[in-house]
């Protein structure tokens, strides 16, 4: 697939993304969620993806911000440690386009995934954050919903 195909892909994509977000799904609280706490194997990370292309929106970039903190303040630690992964990657970059069918983009995109010596056990796709980019605290806590979600552990709200 050419380039210019490959763009107009991702638009047409994009703008049905951006055409929910004036129909809320996902629950919206003021209050905070307590990130999950990362119990899982030895051999195991949880590697969080933030995937764009070469022109980058302002959207984009808030998307990008806002996942570096939520991961960041959270799981500082774990970074440290090697038990998380964050990832900025730029789909349209040699040897990224794999990324498209091994995480079945279908935008740019939050990816979470559980990964065992380096292949992918389980995998989240967050499209929810096209509709929450706008929202700090309600992008925050969809990212700790779905990390929660993809291990196992339950959050619980924080007074806020």
């Amino acid at each position: 697939m050419t380039t210019s195909k490959q763009v107009i892909k991702w638009l047409t994509a994009l703008a049905v993304l951006l055409s929910l977000a004036s129909s809320p799904l996902y629950a919206k609280s003021d209050l905070a969620i307590a990130p999950t706490i990362i119990t899982l194997a030895d051999n195991q990370v949880l590697a969080v993806y933030y995937f764009h292309g070469n022109v980058r929106c302002h959207s984009c970039k808030q998307i990008e911000a806002l996942t570096r903190d939520a991961i960041e303040q959270a799981y500082s630690p774990q970074l440290q440690a090697g038990q998380v992964n964050l990832t900025m990657a730029n789909l349209e970059a040699d040897g990224n386009a794999h990324y498209i069918a091994d995480f079945q983009l279908i935008t740019r995109s939050v990816v979470i995934a559980v990964e065992e010596a380096d292949q992918i056990v389980e995998y989240h796709r967050l499209d929810g954050v096209w509709q929450l980019y706008n929202q700090p605290q309600q992008f925050t806590n969809y990212i700790y919903q779905q990390i929660g979600s993809l291990i196992g552990e339950p959050q619980t709200q924080l007074p806020g």
